[in-house]
């Protein structure tokens, strides 16, 4: 199995590409874990409930227009889903083995200025679904 070095991630956010800022970036996906254990059962039974993803970014900061704190400002002070699209290659096209993930996010937390003396200016951002993901894979 190849193993693959992450150099290269795509992210969107509200239309703007902001991939040449992301510094790391996650894509958490979760099932809501149900119980469904009864009187008589010898083991816990469970059932899968609603789905759930995020997406987790560190930017490195640009006050720019069009581009990190403008963009991640716009978002936050709307308060409003926006569409977010994420895929590990930028470059490649979208297909089985660069899928393109495709949701819309909800803002949940935004810290414009962090890092020390002397440190690059970073901006961590995480954001929570608005509904469905869809998978891409090409057509």
């Amino acid at each position: 199995m190849a193993k693959e070095v992450l150099t290269d991630a795509y992210f969107m956010i509200n239309t703007v590409d902001l991939s040449d800022h992301v510094r790391s970036i996650t894509l958490p996906l979760s099932i809501a874990e149900i119980e469904k254990t009864c009187m008589g059962d010898s083991s816990v039974a469970r059932l899968g409930g609603l789905k759930d993803a995020a997406i987790n970014v560190v930017f490195a900061n640009d006050f720019a227009a069009a581009k990190v704190e403008p963009t991640l400002w716009a978002i936050f002070d709307g308060n409003a889903a926006v569409a977010a699209k994420i895929r590990k290659s930028g470059t490649d096209e979208i297909s089985a083995s660069n899928p393109e993930y495709q949701f819309n996010v909800l803002l949940q937390s935004y810290t414009p200025i962090d890092g020390a003396v002397g440190d690059l200016s970073e901006s961590p951002v995480d954001f929570v679904s608005d509904g469905d993901v869809t998978h891409a894979t090409g057509s």
